[in-house]
């Protein structure tokens, strides 16, 4: 019998091979900028609906550093999260350098438009990661009206992401997103500031979140996988 730390890591791993798939498949058949994030946004939403009631659908080590700020996972589930989501992106990566042997891979690594500094791409990829992982803490918090379209919120989030940065940095918003691509592409040009972006944005969303969803802050054994359980528990005491 798989235990639970176990499934978690399984969804975590798929969900992330997913998003990372969508997104680097579609810029390497040729598409970029509002297609990667509307491919992303789809994938992200589509795999929340799969299997985000096993793990709490964060496909993205940002948004589980928010929720281990926020006390939704313990930072032993982070650690665990991350090497999921890591093995995920990776093996994505791998797949589409198999199904697109005439692309260049290094076209899916994160790259800023022409004269974007480092302070801007820092500065973009917070804000949307933040609002990203503040999403995701909203609509799976007891407080929020309706859990039933968490996934489409999420989803659409990063959708907006991409509308609102995607000229200037490509809107990442996910370092298993930014690393994967890069370590095969053997390409770490503006790395650090891609990577700094989405965990300091993340990091002041799981901090706000403290703050708003003071009723899941309490306690943390909370997760966002239970949010999804428990809302489906109660549409079926309803029906």
């Amino acid at each position: 019998m798989i235990n639970s730390t176990s499934k978690k890591f399984i969804a975590e791993a798929i969900g992330t091979f997913a998003l990372v798939a969508a997104v680097c498949g579609t810029i390497l058949s040729g598409q970029s900028g509002l297609m990667a994030a509307l491919a992303g946004g789809l994938a992200l939403m589509t795999m929340i609906y799969a299997v985000g009631g096993i793990s709490g659908g964060h496909f993205n080590p940002a948004v589980s550093l928010a929720a281990t700020i926020s006390n939704r996972i313990s930072s032993q589930e982070f650690v665990s999260y991350l090497a999921a989501q890591l093995v995920g992106a990776i093996l994505a990566v791998l797949l589409c350098q198999t199904l697109f042997a005439n692309a260049s891979l290094a076209t899916t690594v994160a790259t800023p438009a022409i004269g974007v500094s480092a302070t801007t791409i820092i500065i973009a990829e917070a804000v949307g990661t933040f609002f990203l992982a503040l999403t995701v803490l909203g609509v799976t918090s007891a407080q929020t009206i309706s859990r039933s379209l968490a996934g489409l919120a999420i989803g659409s989030t990063l959708v907006l992401g991409g509308l609102l940065i995607g000229s200037l940095t490509g809107a990442a918003l996910n370092p298993a997103r930014i690393l994967a691509p890069a370590i095969f592409a053997g390409d770490f040009t503006n790395i650090i500031s891609y990577l700094i972006g989405p965990f300091v944005g993340a990091a002041i969303a799981g901090l706000v979140g403290n703050v708003l969803f003071t009723a899941d802050s309490s306690s943390s054994s909370s997760s966002s996988g239970s949010s999804y359980n428990n809302n489906q528990n109660q549409s079926r005491r309803a029906a």
